[in-house]
């Protein structure tokens, strides 16, 4: 009985000594295998990592090959352009030479506002003769009413729906219907960029077009645009509008070029006088307003340039009243019931209702705000394709004819500055020193003289 015992005892201990070998060993494999495993993971992400990285420089490559291509492409294109365009005859093969005054097609681009339009709505003021307008902007009804009927409007590629290829045609097709319907002895087109189809239908047509370019272009895309670079290519004359914040160097190009003073649609003469002012848009005369027209732009990742000037003349005193303007063409602006809201165009007229501006940077506000002798704070918007409102702002600070202010200390400091009257009064003596903004009836005059002079010599040689 005992040996039974021994016996099963053996057993039993032999049984667990195995179990705790065969334990012992497959936790071994088992840690060799995990070993294995995560250095083959880690192999497989190194190498995952390696062929992520061949891919994206195999995919910087592809795109960089193909907008180099894209570039050159372009470059083909205006050159086989502009030598196509050499051997055409820049009159009007629809008008014959007559005593009537010349006619005009304006063009505006699709911009993100209404400044292209509103340049070429002050060159038509001064223009003597019949004229008619085709725009991109989706704002033009601000500008045109209801009864005006001589403006179309073209939605730009991405507001119309439709592909580029199709959208082309389509403007195309706009702009030859145009031409044979009003026969216009010019085109006049303001934008950053000239539009391919309208050069084309221009020639077709043979009728000459003029690019009206404003100025203070950033330094990146003077060097990356041909037609910058080469207006000749696409253009027949060159229109450059002056601007009280850019130095423009002198261009020598091989196409009649008119450097002018500013343009601005609105005059000294037609501006409201402040009671008026007031009254025409709700105000209480009595009170102290300071106007705010940013269109929502973000100064730093906190704090947006309307809430910082909002605060900032609220804290000047309870006579001071923020006034914001209410825009269709940005996005949705401050919502505080203690703001007043105000919509009008052209604001210009109103800005004796107000003891100073806080504005964006670009070209019609601020040649509006010096021209019109009203102190304003420029707020540049740093992130514009093609303006450069930095450049505008910071040499319009230099020469005493605006503040600028590019973070939220600076703007706040500006419109605590511009709350003493020695320091407005200050800024109005320096923009009244400005040459006048008679750019619009420079450019009228200079192209109607040109159509005449080229009429008459047709004139001429036909009689001959």
């Amino acid at each position: 009985m005992q040996l039974y015992i021994l016996l099963n005892t053996f057993i039993l201990v032999v049984t667990l000594f195995s179990v705790v070998l065969s334990f012992l060993y497959f936790r071994r494999k088992y840690h060799s295998l995990v070993s294995k495993y995560n250095a083959f993971s880690d192999l497989s992400k190194k190498q995952l990592s390696l062929l992520e990285k061949q891919q994206n420089l195999l995919e910087k490559h592809r795109k960089d090959a193909s907008r180099h291509e894209w570039i050159q492409e372009e470059k083909l294109s205006l050159i086989i352009r502009h030598t196509r365009r050499l051997s055409l005859p820049r009159i009007s093969l629809l008008t014959k030479p007559s005593e009537t005054s010349p006619r005009a097609l304006f063009v505006s681009s699709n911009g993100g506002g209404l400044g292209h339009l509103t340049r070429l709505l002050a060159i038509s003021r001064a223009w003597q003769g019949e004229y008619s307008f085709i725009t991109l902007s989706e704002a033009y009804p601000l500008i045109f009413t209801g009864e005006q009927t001589n403006i179309k409007y073209c939605p730009s590629p991405v507001h119309s729906g439709l592909s580029r290829r199709l959208w082309s045609k389509f403007f195309y097709n706009l702009i030859a219907t145009e031409i044979e319907s009003l026969r216009p002895d010019i085109v006049i087109f303001d934008g950053a960029e000239v539009y391919l189809e309208l050069v084309d239908v221009c020639d077709s047509y043979g009728v000459p077009l003029v690019w009206s370019r404003r100025g203070c272009w950033k330094t990146e895309r003077q060097e990356s645009s041909e037609q910058f670079k080469h207006p000749e290519y696409v253009a027949d004359a060159l229109l450059i509008p002056g601007d009280y914040g850019c130095d423009e160097p002198e261009i020598n190009n091989s196409i009649p070029t008119l450097s002018t003073a500013p343009i601005t649609l609105v005059s000294r003469d037609a501006l409201y006088e402040r009671a008026e002012a007031c009254q025409k848009l709700g105000l209480d005369a009595d009170k102290r307003y300071v106007l705010i027209q940013l269109g929502g732009g973000v100064i730093n990742d906190k704090t947006s340039a309307e809430e910082t000037a909002i605060e900032a003349v609220k804290n000047l005193g309870a006579d001071w009243i923020p006034v914001l303007v209410v825009s269709p063409l940005k996005g949705k602006s401050v919502d505080r019931e203690d703001v007043v809201r105000i919509s009008a165009y052209p604001l210009a007229h109103y800005y004796r209702a107000f003891e100073f501006s806080v504005i964006a940077g670009g070209y019609n506000s601020f040649q509006e705000v010096v021209s019109l002798n009203a102190p304003a704070i420029v707020v540049p918007n740093e992130h514009t394709v093609t303006d450069d409102q930095v450049c505008r702002a910071q040499v319009g600070d230099e020469k005493g004819l605006v503040l600028c202010a590019q973070d939220s200390e600076q703007l706040t400091a500006a419109i605590q500055k511009l709350a003493d009257p020695a320091a407005r009064a200050e800024i109005i003596q320096n923009q009244q020193a400005q040459p006048d903004p008679t750019g619009a009836q420079e450019s009228a005059s200079w192209l109607m003289e040109s159509l005449t002079n080229q009429r008459l010599l047709i004139k001429k040689i036909i009689t001959e």
